[in-house]
């Protein structure tokens, strides 16, 4: 139950209608064929951003595929 103005009664809450499953779902292809790879550093940072989330979350973050190595600039000097 809930009311909008506090000097009215309570309503009850509406309840909508459930959501139709689609008949003909589009179905898409992948764009790539494998993973993509992200670079160490942004691995290391969101392994550092881990302890803000729920436990069950980790292992997705832990096998993220990424590179081995740091990747470095190339240009003038």
């Amino acid at each position: 139950m809930y009311k909008l103005i506090f000097d009215e009664p309570y309503d009850d809450i509406p309840v909508g209608r459930k959501p139709v499953l689609m008949q003909n779902e589009i179905k898409y292809e992948n764009l790539y064929k494998k993973p993509l790879s992200i670079t160490l550093s942004k691995y290391q940072d969101l392994q550092k951003l881990k302890q803000f989330l729920p436990v069950d979350t980790h292992s997705f973050y832990d096998s993220l595929e990424h590179a081995s190595s740091f990747k470095t600039k190339k240009g003038k000097i």
